[in-house]
């Protein structure tokens, strides 16, 4: 076996307790073994696939033994072994065999490389925070800063709140911020004591603005109808307009259907309105030959002043 390859991972590679395996998934389907399983051997497909999530849970992580009948029951087939024969050379298609015995796969190696550099750290990170947790309680129930093994086991009740006023210069000295507190107020002054600190005060804050829902007495202002017909809408379009958006905001609830600003909400509106639904033809009514006002029309008389404005066309 000198002349195959070293292991791909190393010998201490430990992924179990994983219930995840990474599957860079256009990879596998552009792959080879993919197409060609399909086509001529779907259960050997089935097979590798089976096989690479015995590999992640094997130690090393990415390997797999070179015993025919341990695959052909990590590969589903059981006592199987002749149906596993037929399909061993699709299923084992890019494992490679090493120089410890042993069938690894390039791909997997490498994901379980650096999943396994993570857990290293992890499991180093809480290692750590078990020793402050330790030396912590010591403190509170006054033990002094007596250090526990390192290795003792974390119980379920320790939580993050109870070691997060810990620092590392607490851990080395022992002593709590509150006693630091309580010595730094001793040292002052007695002058600067009695007569207390002279701070400057806080400048007043800025009330918070809240929005509010739409009034129910909400109507179109001289301004936003300006606004909206400088869009190129009609008289009769902008009234729909404001009537939808109104009726739209009256019927829906939720923190989205409070504003701030209500006119400033409608602009928007306007703007959402000309891009989706760009102004057609400019319809003026005539007004100047006295008719009442649009917004005091009913929507019969508004469809009337519309067609008012549209020329005859003969032969129609």
């Amino acid at each position: 076996m000198t002349d195959l390859p070293a292991p791909l991972t190393p010998p201490d590679c430990d992924l179990r307790g994983y219930d995840f395996m990474p599957i860079l998934g256009h990879r596998l389907f552009q792959s080879s073994l993919y197409r060609i399983a399909v086509v001529t051997n779907p259960r050997a497909g089935l097979a590798a696939i089976k096989l690479w999530w015995e590999a992640w849970n094997q130690v090393p992580c990415g390997s797999l033994p070179d015993n025919e009948i341990e695959l052909s029951v990590m590969a589903d087939f059981g006592a199987d072994v002749k149906g596993w024969r037929k399909c061993s050379d699709l299923s084992m298609r890019g494992f490679v065999k090493c120089s410890d015995g042993r069938w690894y796969h390039p791909v997997l190696c490498a994901e379980a490389i650096e999943k396994f550099r993570f857990r290293e750290k992890h499991e180093a990170k809480r290692g750590k925070d078990r020793e402050r947790l330790a030396q912590w309680r010591d403190r509170q129930h006054g033990n002094g800063a007596t250090k526990r093994a390192s290795g003792h086991a974390e119980t379920s009740d320790e939580t993050h709140d109870e070691t997060r006023f810990t620092t590392d210069e607490n851990e080395k000295t022992g002593v709590s911020s509150q006693g630091k507190r309580e010595r730094e107020k001793e040292t002052l002054l007695p002058s600067v004591v009695e007569r207390g600190a002279q701070t400057a005060p806080a400048p007043p804050r800025k009330p918070t603005k809240r929005g509010s829902r739409i009034p129910d007495d909400w109507a179109l202002s001289g301004d936003l109808r300006a606004f909206a017909l400088g869009k190129g809408f009609d008289f009769v379009r902008v009234e729909h307009i404001a009537e939808k958006f109104k009726n739209h905001w009256q019927a829906s609830s939720g923190s989205n259907a409070t504003k701030i600003d209500w006119d400033a909400a409608f602009r928007v509106w306007v703007n959402n309105e000309f891009d989706r639904f760009p102004p057609g033809p400019t319809v003026r009514p005539a007004q100047n030959r006295g008719e009442q006002p649009l917004d005091r029309m009913t929507p019969q008389e508004k469809r009337l002043a519309v067609w008012a404005n549209v020329p005859d066309v003969e032969g129609v």
